[in-house]
């Protein structure tokens, strides 16, 4: 379950860097959440300052994509597959790239 998590966050995290989004993908174990912030989050007060608009958008279009999330979050298991995790990828990387085009620089 680690692995998988690990696995997720630095491919997460990939996709948000190709797109130009700042965005932290967090978690422990099974567990990730994106925050887009240009500042790094190590306490409630720097999660609070994160660009919750953006993060919201992101997550809508996820959704749109196909792949429900609780807000920003996301909660992997054992029955994930490898081609479940893919598609988890590739909704987050649609959504970074439709995000980017409509966010003004």
């Amino acid at each position: 379950m680690h692995e998988i998590g690990r696995e997720v966050r630095a491919r997460l995290a990939d996709v948000f860097a190709a797109a130009g989004i700042r965005a932290q993908v967090l978690g422990e174990g099974p567990l990730f959440q994106v925050v887009v912030a240009d500042h790094p989050i190590r306490n409630y007060d720097d999660l609070l300052r994160a660009d919750n608009a953006t993060a919201e958008r992101l997550a809508r279009v996820v959704v749109e994509n196909g792949i429900y999330t609780t807000g920003r979050k996301g909660y992997l298991s054992l029955v994930h597959t490898d081609g479940d995790i893919d598609c988890i990828v590739a909704a987050y990387a649609q959504a970074a790239i439709t995000v980017a085009a409509a966010t003004p620089e």
